[in-house]
């Protein structure tokens, strides 16, 4: 039959763009639909456009004289920005990561033929996703300020950048211990988590600038500024935290073993052959043999 004559008889979807984030990651189409809402994607706006609305007052009233506010309050909307993303984003994935241990969903994701960073990058985009629409919301305001700000376009795309660079450390570092512990306290985690940015952006810039100074010295004149070694050191947390969070997905001697009676429920013997020759060997019991 022809191609033509088949794509009439193909049933055709009411959403594509559905389909499209189905076909490329359903994880994240899972996530959207379970956290994604009309109501609540309007309640982030809503708080958007309310912080939007305060730091301008900030930077209005804070300024002499008023027509320069727009520095302090791009100032003002990069800090805002920056705690509220990590903020709400480490509740939302600590909170649906709790929920699918509750639910013991984690099991059958953990058995997908999916990779591990597709999954994980759905849960990433998908739990925290009013942190992103809210985002999308902020970002004309932000724009704004930055057009009327006395900032060049080189300095404030490379601070913007490393404002970005703490969201995503900030957020794959909460997922990566989520997936280690399981249920675990929100303020305790993004008290810790905290603790471990702000270390990496002290030392961990110190550590670079002096390997970069090196290199200035000894190989190849570099310019020394420490907002490149911050932004070295941001993506170095990034990087290891992703890794070790796909790592850990996979990494079965983390979760529990398959003679638990919990996991024997969830998964039938017949969709593991090998988990289950290796729980029938350790529940066997030799059969004693009666000598008359």
């Amino acid at each position: 039959m022809p191609s033509s004559i088949r794509s009439r008889f193909r049933p055709r979807s009411k959403n594509r763009f559905a389909d499209r984030i189905g076909r490329w990651n359903p994880q994240l189409l899972r996530e959207l639909r379970s956290n994604l809402t009309v109501k609540s994607a309007l309640l982030a706006i809503a708080v958007s456009l309310g912080l939007q609305m305060l730091v301008g007052y900030w930077g209005i009233s804070v300024t002499v004289p008023v027509h320069h506010w727009h520095d302090k309050a791009l100032f003002f909307s990069r800090w805002v920005w920056l705690l509220s993303v990590t903020l709400m984003g480490s509740f939302a994935i600590i909170s649906n990561w709790s929920r699918e241990t509750e639910l013991g969903t984690l099991d059958f994701l953990r058995l997908s033929p999916q990779p591990a960073w597709r999954i994980l990058l759905g849960k990433l985009l998908g739990a925290p996703v009013l942190c992103h629409v809210a985002t999308l919301a902020w970002l004309p305001f932000h724009l704004y300020l930055v057009f009327n700000s006395s900032a060049r376009y080189g300095d404030w795309m490379v601070i913007d950048l490393f404002y970005a660079l703490v969201a995503i450390a900030f957020l794959t570092t909460t997922l990566n211990l989520s997936i280690w512990r399981g249920k675990i306290n929100p303020l305790l985690t993004y008290a810790v988590v905290s603790f471990a940015v702000i270390v990496t952006v002290t030392f961990g810039s110190l550590t670079v600038w002096y390997l970069m100074a090196i290199v200035h010295r000894v190989v190849y004149p570099l310019p020394l500024h420490p907002l490149p070694a911050a932004l070295i050191s941001m993506a170095i947390l990034a990087a290891y935290n992703w890794s070790s969070a796909c790592y850990r997905f996979r990494d079965l001697d983390l979760y529990p073993k398959p003679e638990d009676e919990e996991l024997d429920d969830l998964l039938p013997k017949e969709s593991r052959p090998q988990l289950a020759v290796a729980s029938f060997q350790k529940t066997a019991k030799p059969q004693k043999t009666s000598q008359k």
